[in-house]
């Protein structure tokens, strides 16, 4: 849950970092419930484990976690559009009820891709075969979310109207910093796992 957390975790830190305590520790707070609530439900999961459903249960409930944090940091963004340009995620403007509504339109869509690819893995033989089907899944999905994240970023740097190289403007992008973020932290998992694996 902290790998795709990892960029509302990110929106945390831009708001404190601009000295927006109350948005900051709001989000916090209600990021951080919603983590451990999740950690524990997909734990629960994890150990009832009976083959495909339950394997499904287990990747679905970060997922669905992620998108409560989307809709629970959309509501202070839609509220206080003065911090709108503090989120990593796009910014729809307008009104309180046009914000929401796009915004859990985006959140929603996330959902539903993250549910349909997960059916998708797990029916694949690679995944089957794996020692742990759901956290190959959810790790597969990280890495493609990290990546999404890249990809948003250098769309942003492009829209920089700044005279400076892509590659400055892709570096300051906060979508871009996620990715790589989320890139980091996964192969620092994966070693973690494979040394795990290797004393064993």
């Amino acid at each position: 849950m902290l790998l795709t957390g990892l960029y509302f975790l990110r929106n945390v830190a831009r708001l404190y970092e601009a000295g927006r305590w109350v948005g900051a520790t709001y989000q916090l707070v209600f990021s951080t419930i919603i983590m451990f609530i999740v950690g524990v439900t997909s734990g629960v999961f994890e150990a009832l484990r009976e083959g495909l459903w339950s394997d499904f249960a287990v990747v679905m409930a970060p997922i669905f976690g992620t998108f409560l944090i989307a809709l629970v940091q959309c509501v202070w963004f839609a509220s206080v559009p003065e911090d709108r340009p503090f989120r990593t995620w796009p910014d729809f403007g307008g009104s309180w009820l046009h914000f929401f509504r796009c915004q859990a339109w985006y959140g929603l869509k996330q959902l539903i891709a993250g549910a349909l690819l997960t059916v998708i893995l797990l029916n694949t033989p690679t995944v089957k075969n794996s020692t742990s089907p759901a956290v190959t899944v959810i790790l597969i999905l990280v890495l493609l979310l990290a990546f999404y994240w890249r990809w948003v970023g250098m769309r942003a740097a492009n829209s920089i109207d700044v005279e400076q190289t892509f590659m400055r403007k892709l570096l300051v992008t906060p979508a871009f910093q996620v990715g790589m973020a989320m890139l980091y932290t996964l192969a620092i998992v994966v070693i973690f796992f494979s040394m795990n694996a290797i004393l064993k």
